[in-house]
């Protein structure tokens, strides 16, 4: 004779017909709320349903990472293999453990070179970049005294009579 099933063992989606808990032997009064419209035999009630068997069932497996109903109560959503197996990718280069560690050593180095060149230009007597002004000409503007011409002479024409 077979136990009775603990109601974590049991399909979340079986349930009583006039209950909202499942009945937890293999009888006509229970349903599954995935297709409510099925019958359910006595037989597949106690191979898949009222077993941890349950996940085998082809309406369970569509339902792959759906919420369960709010009217389920004190199930939990087993984790199912996806349908279609995830290709591995590489981790970024700043996603990786040591990334972070090593852009605070680049930054302590940079630090370290920038304050090494003033200290030596500093020695040095090595002034510091300035940016001199320098005078940009004006332009002169004069005064021509006749308007020039609209066109230019030819420099080539019909020879002279």
């Amino acid at each position: 004779m077979r136990e009775t099933p603990i109601i974590e063992q049991v399909c979340p989606y079986l349930r009583g017909r006039n209950t909202l808990d499942p009945l937890l032997s293999p009888t006509a009064d229970n349903v599954c709320r995935l297709a409510s419209s099925i019958h359910l035999p006595e037989s597949q009630l106690s191979d898949f349903c009222l077993n941890e068997a349950f996940v085998t069932c082809t309406r369970y497996q569509r339902q792959r990472g759906r919420p369960i109903p709010r009217h389920v109560r004190g199930a939990k959503p087993l984790n199912i293999r996806p349908f279609t197996p995830t290709i591995p990718t590489k981790t970024l280069v700043w996603r990786q453990p040591w990334a972070r560690s090593a852009a605070k050593w680049v930054l302590v180095m940079l630090f370290l070179f920038a304050f090494l060149a003033l200290w030596r230009m500093r020695m040095n007597d090595i002034p510091p970049l300035r940016i001199e002004r320098v005078a940009i000409p004006t332009p002169v503007i004069s005064a021509t005294p006749t308007p020039p011409s609209l066109y230019l002479p030819p420099t080539e024409g019909p020879p002279e009579w």
